[in-house]
């Protein structure tokens, strides 16, 4: 779904585990983990993040509001 707006100035982090690289790395990524086991998605703007979502349609409705 990311893949489908244009998201000017962006940045998209994806994260496996915990143990992940790009975590040592975005130190605001180690707050943000899987909700339930399932791919989660946190969007963040000015220092501060939307709640998260794990669900598609959520995804959706969350970045047509940007």
């Amino acid at each position: 779904e990311l893949n489908n707006h244009a998201l000017a100035y962006t940045v998209i982090a994806l994260a496996e585990s915990e143990a992940s690289p790009i975590v040592s790395r975005l130190p605001f990524m180690q707050a943000r983990g899987k909700i339930k086991g399932k791919p989660t998605v946190y969007v963040c703007e000015g220092g501060r993040c939307k709640l998260p979502v794990t669900e598609v349609d959520d995804l959706k409705q969350l970045l047509a509001a940007q």
